[in-house]
């Protein structure tokens, strides 16, 4: 019988984790399904240490170390499936994500769906069926990519652009909508580990404006669909993103007035400021979390 999803874990030196990702996949309620893992070159022989999942479970190690999205394209290429479901190593799914969104893809190239945060008990759940070009205009609040779930015939005409080392999964959507629309299954069908030690948007901390350069590669691809004033908010989010916890502050408020200019500076700066005197409710949704 014909594949009906293939789902691709994307992984990198977090075995732990990785074995729970792989057990929510192998768990689904679908029936049909393949599960693969695409190595990013791990220091460990992912080979030798995912052997007792024997034919339920596909490894491939890649050449390099290409980022996430590279890593998702090759695999792709290796899928057998109708669909193609993402899962990162460090989230997991609930048994019936791929059944439920199988059942409501419809004619659409592809559908997300809610998730809920975790260690916090938190849920970003949109009261939507589909996704727009707005909701996503300056970046991806609405799903990762553990809840992207393709047509496989869609990458032959849209991939992920692996020279993109952040919002991959942002950019990766404003292109699929130009194909067609991503419909949305209203449901926290996925958990989101919420990691502020070693998640990639907090990574940037301690970094130099330097070292913070790739952050904005998907903003400037996407500027003039974007919108101008789009598109110097994002910039001002990302340039201010940790701008709280910052010794050298003033230097990244000058690069921001730079780049941004003084309005989206201001906003920004307002934002940050307010969130510090009003926390964010339990169960709000995270914007942006989800980023790349």
């Amino acid at each position: 019988m014909a594949i009906r999803v293939s789902t691709i874990i994307v992984s990198y030196n977090r075995l732990d984790l990785l074995h729970r990702a792989i057990r929510s996949a192998l768990a689904q309620t679908l029936d049909n399904c393949e599960v693969i893992v695409a190595d990013n070159c791990s220091s460990f022989d992912v080979h030798k240490e995912l052997a007792s999942y024997g034919e339920d479970v596909v490894v491939i190690r890649t050449e390099r170390n290409g980022g996430c999205g590279y890593a998702r394209n090759v695999a792709v290429r290796k899928a057998r499936g109708e669909f193609v479901a993402f899962l990162d190593d460090d989230d997991h799914w609930k048994p019936e994500k791929l059944q439920r969104q199988y059942a409501t893809i419809g004619k659409r190239p592809m559908t997300t769906c809610g998730q809920e945060f975790i260690p916090e008990t938190a849920f970003n759940v949109q009261q939507i069926t589909a996704i727009t070009r707005r909701m996503i205009s300056q970046y991806n609040s609405v799903c990762g990519p553990s809840g992207f779930f393709c047509r496989r015939d869609l990458f032959d005409t849209v991939q992920f652009d692996e020279a993109l080392k952040y919002a991959e999964d942002w950019d990766f959507m404003l292109r699929v909508l130009e194909v067609g629309e991503i419909g949305y299954v209203a449901e926290p069908l996925l958990y989101y580990t919420f990691n502020a030690a070693s998640s990639m948007t907090t990574s940037s901390r301690g970094r130099s404006w330097e070292e913070i350069q790739y952050r904005f590669a998907a903003a400037d691809k996407h500027r003039a669909a974007m919108g101008e004033w789009n598109y110097r908010q994002r910039i001002a989010a990302i340039t201010l993103a940790h701008i709280l916890d910052r010794p050298d502050r003033l230097t990244f408020i000058r690069h921001s007035l730079r780049k941004a200019g003084v309005t989206a500076t201001g906003i920004a700066l307002a934002k940050k400021a307010a969130s510090k005197l009003m926390p964010r409710p339990a169960h709000a949704p995270r914007d942006g979390v989800a980023a790349g």
